[in-house]
């Protein structure tokens, strides 16, 4: 029996990870906190490009921001949704169709992916111990974390001089 796909996502406080799913209508597989993997229809992009819109403002407007307000020049990471700090960095170049999306307030380790076979992956675990294996070296992985971190306190409201 085929799983369902849900035509619309909303990234929340559970979400963990999107990641690029072509099979039959689905689009993305989904991880979410303490569920299994959901599939969408909508690509990884568009529901990440929902959920900013939804925060106030679309992905490419987060990108720029980001750009302009931290220097950082590649691999950008997305203040997805202010108000709830929810934010999320791309496993490789945003606009690649097979990049994945993980959402750093989950992530609580990082490993090489063993065996060798899946040498220069990663294995991510999350809060709730799901673990998903990323096409992006361990350096890679901290160096998004470090990125996704230089973000959350630049754009973090609290920061803010009023």
């Amino acid at each position: 029996m085929e799983q369902h796909v849900v035509e619309n996502y909303i990234v929340n406080k559970d979400t963990l990870a999107l990641v690029p799913y072509f099979k039959g209508e689905a689009k993305t597989l989904i991880y979410e906190k303490g569920k299994k993997p959901i599939l969408a229809k909508k690509t990884p992009l568009k529901i990440l490009d929902d959920a900013c819109i939804a925060g106030g403002a679309s992905l490419e407007g987060r990108n720029k921001a980001v750009r302009e307000r931290t220097n950082i020049q590649k691999k950008r990471p997305v203040p997805v949704n202010l108000d709830h700090m929810i934010y999320a960095f791309p496993v490789m170049s945003y606009l690649a169709t097979d990049n994945e999306w993980v959402f750093i307030h989950h992530l609580i380790g990082f490993e090489h992916a063993i065996p060798s076979k899946d040498k220069g992956n990663t294995v991510l675990t999350f809060s709730d111990q799901q673990k998903l294996t990323v096409r992006a070296s361990k350096y890679s992985i901290k160096q998004q974390m470090q990125r996704t971190h230089t973000c959350i306190v630049e754009f973090n409201p609290k920061n803010d001089a009023s």
